[in-house]
């Protein structure tokens, strides 16, 4: 019985992902995830948009603005510490 709880305790701590790493490091992790990939995938829409002849300049300007909410992501997480750091 206290292997089953101790399994499950280790299986709950590492579905909250067990980090050991820089805030900084984190920021621009979860940036490539989330609005870096936004950004990339608007990017090729609209270059597949323009290549098919439609050009579409409602497209091109959310396009922009998310790329341009990546650029300020990107930059606070230049701002955060780069001291490592444990955390759930």
């Amino acid at each position: 019985m206290r292997i089953v709880k101790k399994s499950v305790m280790i299986a709950f701590l590492l579905s909250f992902g067990f980090s050991c790493d820089s805030p900084r490091n984190v920021c621009h992790t979860r940036l490539k995830h989330n609005e870096a990939s936004t950004c990339d995938q608007a990017l090729f829409a609209h270059a597949i948009r323009v290549q098919r002849g439609t050009d579409d300049p409602e497209f091109a300007n959310l396009t922009l603005y998310l790329c341009f909410l990546a650029e300020q992501r990107r930059r606070k997480c230049d701002e955060k510490p780069g001291i490592l750091w444990f955390g759930i």
